[in-house]
């Protein structure tokens, strides 16, 4: 029986677990898991409680992730492999393709939004957004206090290593839920650094002890950013390439008013990135002077697939990027901007392309997961592909999950599916257009205008005027997840 050490808290026992799953034919796995033993050293457990029909245990060897499957006493060696050594909880589980499992302590615990703040981007010293802090109620227990107590006034946490002159505040927002936030600004912010944060009895209800519940005492990170400036004329830097290169995690890029032609890819280690220009008339990135003849895309904040980045990009053009596709070892989307997570505000993407002739492509502008933009024009992209049968989808954005207000767009093409917008399947974040148009696109297959294939929501928006193939604004590929529409202009609509 291995011991489970988890920062601040110790436990001499393997704790039993909670398997929850949304995948239905996975529901009669969900429960309590007790531990039951080991074998060839490598811990499992066994549950759902009363039943005891399948064995729990994590693979740290190739996957990384939680496997579950039926327990049979005469079969246990199958269902569990011998790379299956050690456990983390709190993963999540991938079955099959796309679904996924969580996996949690059955105990009371502590779940932080996040564990770690950041600097504005004003560079003063103060702290931007909050963590909240949630209990799971296990066995009935909460947190303490009533709402809108202040636990550090109360006494029921403290603070050590704070930096100089900030003030942490948690204030409680119901029995289950904190708000942590850092105020006034440090007095010295050059270098990052932690503090810790610890409860105490009194920080909670109906028995529940600091001892006995996890991550009751939990490390937070602060970075603190720097500004670096780019320019032709007195900046820190005279390319964004190289700006990037010597950026920190959460250091900002400040572009000033000027055409940059450079074809810009980040370090496989820089996850969080955040570039502001001086507005899209003013701050301009292209790949080349002329649309369509470059050799390269723009802007490439998602080299690795295995590194999830963050990207924030406000006030710039993004243009002119061409992405050849002619083997499966190239990048075969988003000539404009790519990203894991991208927040765009007051932006242009325009005049962008990705081709092949032999291989998938998609998002001729914009490539994300998951993408929000802001006030945005994404116009002039291109995806074309010369192979019916091989899929191309999204000439002006491809995605995962879309958050569009007050936006534009329009005069893309995909020789393959969704000319201005293609939206792929997420099960879990819904996807919203608000006061956006997309109108003047084309495809050469389905969806002129947007391609969806599940959990959208269209609200005061205008999706019209997009030609296709079939002759479509819209096609929908799910009539079990159906596009919602509230006081909207739309098109000509086909799918299930």
């Amino acid at each position: 029986m291995c011991s489970l050490l988890i920062f601040g808290t110790s436990l001499s026992q393997t704790p039993p677990l909670i398997f929850e799953t949304s995948f239905p034919s996975f529901e009669k796995a969900e429960g309590i898991y007790l531990p039951q033993g080991s074998v060839n050293g490598k811990t499992y457990w066994v549950g759902p409680k009363p039943n005891a029909t399948h064995a729990l245990w994590y693979d740290n060897k190739n996957y990384k992730r939680w496997m579950v499957g039926e327990f049979k006493d005469t079969n246990l060696l199958y269902n569990f492999p011998n790379d299956a050594l050690g456990f983390d909880v709190d993963g999540e589980i991938p079955v099959g393709s796309s679904y996924y499992h969580t996996v949690s302590i059955a105990a009371p615990r502590l779940f932080y939004s996040s564990f770690t703040f950041t600097e504005s981007m004003d560079d003063d010293g103060s702290i931007s957004g909050k963590i909240t802090i949630n209990h799971n109620k296990y066995d009935k227990k909460t947190f303490g206090g009533t709402d809108g107590d202040d636990f550090i006034k109360k006494g029921y946490a403290q603070i050590d290593n704070l930096p100089s002159n900030l003030e942490a505040s948690i204030i409680r927002i119901s029995d289950s839920t904190l708000e942590l936030s850092l105020l006034n600004k440090a007095s010295y912010h050059d270098d990052d650094t932690s503090f810790i944060l610890t409860f105490t009895d009194d920080a909670y209800g109906n028995g529940g002890k600091a001892d006995s519940t996890f991550y009751n005492t939990q490390k937070i990170e602060i970075e603190f950013i720097k500004i670096i400036s780019v320019s032709k004329n007195g900046g820190d830097y005279d390319s964004i390439q190289t700006a990037l290169n010597k950026a920190d995690e959460h250091d900002v890029i400040k572009i000033a008013e000027g055409t940059y032609t450079e074809s810009i890819v980040v370090a496989e280690t820089l996850t969080n990135i955040v570039i502001i220009g001086e507005g899209p008339g003013r701050t301009i990135i292209q790949a080349d002077t002329i649309p369509f003849i470059a050799n390269s895309g723009v802007l490439n904040l998602h080299p690795v697939y295995k590194n999830k980045t963050s990207a924030y990009v406000e006030g710039v053009t993004i243009q002119n990027g061409v992405i050849s596709v002619s083997s499966a070892a190239d990048d075969n989307r988003g000539a404009g901007i790519k990203a894991w997570t991208l927040v765009m505000k007051n932006c242009r993407v325009l005049n962008n392309a990705v081709t092949s002739d032999n291989f998938q492509i998609s998002g001729g502008g914009i490539s994300a997961e998951n993408l929000e933009i802001y006030d945005c024009e994404i116009s002039g992209n291109r995806v074309e592909s010369q192979s019916p049968s091989l899929p191309a989808s999204g000439g002006g954005i491809f995605v995962t999950s879309i958050i569009a207000k007050n936006c534009t767009i329009s005069g893309n093409y995909c020789s393959g599916d969704g000319g201005g917008l293609y939206k792929s399947y997420n099960r879990d974040k819904k996807s919203s257009l608000i006061n956006t148009t997309i109108y003047n696109n084309e495809s050469g297959a389905k969806a002129g205008g947007l391609n969806v294939i599940n959990n959208l929501e269209c609200i005061n928006s205008i999706i019209y005027g997009n030609k296709s193939g079939e002759n479509s604004d819209i096609y929908q590929n799910n009539s079990e997840e159906p596009m919602y529409v509230w006081n909207s202009i739309i098109g000509d609509v086909k799918g299930y």
